[in-house]
């Protein structure tokens, strides 16, 4: 984070649509492989979570601070300076602006490292390591009869069970995310009916992004997996498992695919205690 500025040619706005495909194309460059729907599954979410910092009317930093609705909770992502404006305070004050606009909430944000110090001066603690791991999943046919895909399941009973594994009911981000931002979302379902599993993928700028990834068991996990990346092709993929989950990290290991680096996931206020054991895959660094 940058020391203070007071340049008056410096404003904070509510992004636009078109603002938002920006912070995608920063995200882009910041090596972060977005995904290629995200911008418009994003602001669905939120549309008022989006904030573009202009010096004399050009855009030079950017930041979400999503609320879900009818919730306490938020989360903040897409923090990002243009590279030859950093130092200079510009990022500092549109994180305050977010922070402000999130005020109320239990705040959750991905931090790289470098950078939790600064965070808890602002009152986040460190709740566990996000590793990140990439690489090519080999095809595989198979067909697993409780595999459905979530457009087919009653909304209740995803808000339910996704509810389980983060901190408050997001409806709007499942809507969104099923329908507008990813290319399949999948769910194991028992005979009973009961939901035991469920997982997404989209197509980012290099490859796919895994997330979410929940499941009750480690097989149950794979299965989705597989059943998720297209069957006509090896598929890259990226997805980041919170460190706890030993099953998790196994999977990706012995999938060969290789550790590409860690962030920390840190909350203000109480720390949500989640199931990380069942949690393969966390939807998204920018939205939880």
């Amino acid at each position: 984070m940058e020391t203070n500025n007071t340049n008056s040619d410096f404003q904070i706005v509510t992004a636009s649509a078109e603002d938002v495909n920006w912070m995608s194309t920063m995200s882009e460059r910041e090596k972060w492989n977005p995904g290629l729907k995200d911008a418009i599954a994003f602001q669905l979410v939120d549309p008022n979570g989006f904030f573009i910092g202009l010096l004399n009317g050009k855009p030079v930093c950017c930041i979400a601070a999503v609320k879900y609705p009818n919730t306490t909770c938020g989360y903040i992502g897409r923090y990002i300076v243009e590279e030859n404006h950093r130092g200079k305070g510009y990022g500092l004050r549109i994180f305050k602006h977010a922070m402000e606009h999130l005020t109320g909430c239990c705040i959750g944000l991905d931090a790289v490292p470098s950078q939790q110090k600064n965070y808890k001066k602002f009152g986040f603690q460190y709740a566990t390591a996000v590793k990140r791991y990439i690489g090519v999943i080999q095809r595989k046919a198979q067909i697993c009869k409780n595999i459905r895909r979530a457009k087919d399941i009653s909304m209740d009973k995803l808000i339910e069970y996704d509810a389980r594994h983060f901190p408050c009911q997001r409806t709007h981000f499942l809507a969104s995310w099923i329908h507008v931002g990813t290319d399949q979302c999948l769910v194991y379902i028992e005979d009973d009916g009961t939901i035991k599993g469920l997982g997404g993928i989209r197509l980012g700028v290099d490859g796919y992004r895994v997330g979410p990834l929940f499941a009750e068991t480690p097989e149950i996990a794979e299965n989705l997996l597989y059943a998720l990346c297209p069957s006509e092709s090896d598929t890259k993929v990226d997805f980041d498992i919170p460190e706890p989950n030993s099953d998790g990290i196994l999977l990706a290991e012995r999938l060969n695919l290789q550790y590409f680096g860690e962030s920390g996931r840190m909350y203000t206020g109480v720390i949500p205690k989640l199931p990380l054991s069942n949690i393969f895959a966390f939807a998204s660094a920018e939205l939880g």
